[in-house]
C-alpha cells in the first residue's frame, strides 16, 4: 500500500468532534506524562542528553585514598551486606578520589564461591535526590559481549594523598 493511501486512510478515520477535555493525555515536557501528573514526578530534562551513568568502572589514574574520613567506604560497605549474605564474595576493593563524583568505592566481587572476579561494583555518594540516603550502588560485569566493552580486574596500588586544590 502506497504511504500516500496509508495517510488518507487514517485521516479518514479519525473521529471529527473534538475529544472531550477529560479524556485527552497532555504530555508535559520533561518528566510528568499526564496532566493529573503535573508536580508528581522531578523533570530529569531531554531525554537521552542528561543520563548519568556514574564514575567510569575502571578507576585509571585516579588517585587511590588509604582512608576514607568522608564515610563513603563505610557507607558502601554497609549497604554490602545483604550482598554478603546471599554469597557475593568481595575480592579486592579500590577506594579512588574521582573529581567529578568525589570519593568511589570500587569492589570486583565474585558469586557462589568462585574465586575469579565476575562483577564490578562502583559506589559513591550525591546529593542530587535519586537516592534517600545519597549512596548510588551500580554493578556490572566484567566480561562483556563486546570485549571492547569488557574491563579487567582491580589491581592492588600504593595508596596516594586525594590532589589538592
Amino acid at each position: 500500500m502506497p504511504f500516500a493511501t496509508f495517510l488518507a486512510l487514517i485521516t479518514m478515520s479519525m473521529p471529527s468532534a473534538p475529544i472531550p477535555a477529560e479524556m485527552r493525555v497532555t504530555l508535559a515536557a520533561g518528566g510528568a506524562t499526564q496532566a493529573s501528573d503535573k508536580g508528581r514526578f522531578r523533570p530529569w530534562g531531554r531525554p537521552w542528553t542528561d543520563i548519568d551513568l556514574g564514575p567510569p568502572p575502571d578507576p585509571g589514574n585516579e588517585p587511590r585514598l588509604a582512608a576514607d574520613p568522608s564515610g563513603v567506604a563505610a557507607g558502601c560497605s554497609q549497604l554490602m551486606k545483604p550482598f554478603n549474605e546471599r554469597g557475593e564474595k568481595i575480592l579486592r576493593v579500590v577506594i579512588s578520589q574521582n573529581r567529578r563524583y568525589g570519593v568511589v568505592w570500587r569492589a570486583d566481587s565474585a558469586m557462589g564461591g568462585r574465586s575469579e572476579p565476575d562483577e564490578r561494583l562502583l559506589c559513591w555518594r550525591s546529593n542530587d535526590g535519586h537516592s534517600s540516603d545519597g549512596f548510588h550502588l551500580v554493578a556490572r560485569p566484567l566480561e562483556m559481549f563486546n570485549p571492547r566493552q569488557s574491563i579487567a580486574p582491580l589491581q592492588p596500588s600504593s595508596p596516594m594523598p586525594p590532589p589538592s586544590r
